[in-house]
């Protein structure tokens, strides 16, 4: 009577102990009896382990372990496979070689989307990114079009665009608000620099993070008012209102007569 052991792809007598001879470094399983219970390639969920197997074939557009002799573009070798997502550091990365790797935004982080509701199954990741599905003789477009999805919170040079934009915040000077920049973040704090890593005030002032609100800017200290010359400039929040000075009448703003 034989067992098989999927560790070490060996069957082995059933009077055996399997801590000792179904073991593989400092793993060990127990030996299947039963043919039902055979894994069988659709049991693979990653490139290394199907191929591994050393009877199944994966298709690397479908993320999907099959028989050997199925498929003409199959990975039939490990040199052969692509990154495996988790090994995948940014979203260009997760999203720019072959495999159906998933980035998530929130957790900042590549996954296999076949691992989706086992990982996430509580919602952690509320949005994500994919690569776009086509033909394979439609993989580069399919890969440009990927690499467009994922976010570039750089790209934003205000902090009223930045925080339009889920997942960037604004780390800006606090003598200078206008003075920051857009990186990806979250209601606390920025995901990788401090801000004060990121910005460098001219003034040497203390910086500071912005998530769900942009901070107020002085436009009458910072002298970006357009008030006329004959007027006082008064910051409000978000703005700034200008009142001819005493002595002087109009709309503070384009005329102010002397009285």
């Amino acid at each position: 009577m034989c067992g098989w052991c999927d560790l070490t792809s060996l069957c082995y007598s059933r009077l055996l102990d399997e801590t000792e001879v179904c073991s593989r470094d400092d793993e060990w399983r127990y030996l299947t009896l039963l043919p039902a219970t055979c894994a069988n390639c659709s049991n693979y969920i990653s490139c290394e382990t199907c191929v591994g197997s050393g009877l199944c074939e994966w298709w690397t557009e479908d993320a999907k372990c099959a028989r050997k002799g199925r498929s003409t573009e199959a990975v039939l070798s490990l040199r052969e496979c692509p990154a495996p997502c988790h090994l995948r550091g940014n979203c260009s990365q997760c999203l720019d070689d072959r495999g159906r790797c998933v980035w998530c935004e929130a957790t900042q982080e590549c996954f296999s989307f076949s691992i989706y509701t086992s990982e996430y199954q509580f919602g952690l990741c509320r949005e994500w990114l994919d690569q776009a599905q086509n033909n394979n003789h439609h993989l580069h477009q399919s890969l440009v079009r990927g690499t467009q999805q994922c976010k570039s919170c750089s790209s934003h040079a205000n902090c009223s665009s930045c925080l339009h934009t889920l997942g960037c915040g604004w780390c800006y000077s606090v003598g200078n608000p206008i003075e920051g920049s857009c990186v990806q973040g979250d209601f606390n704090k920025p995901h990788h620099d401090a801000c004060s890593a990121v910005v460098h005030p001219s003034n040497n002032s203390a910086t500071n993070w912005a998530y769900a609100q942009c901070p107020d800017v002085d436009e009458c200290d910072l002298g970006l008012h357009d008030c006329h010359a004959d007027a006082v400039c008064t910051n409000t929040n978000g703005s700034y209102s200008c009142q001819c000075s005493r002595g002087f009448i109009g709309d503070g703003k384009f005329t102010c007569t002397k009285t």
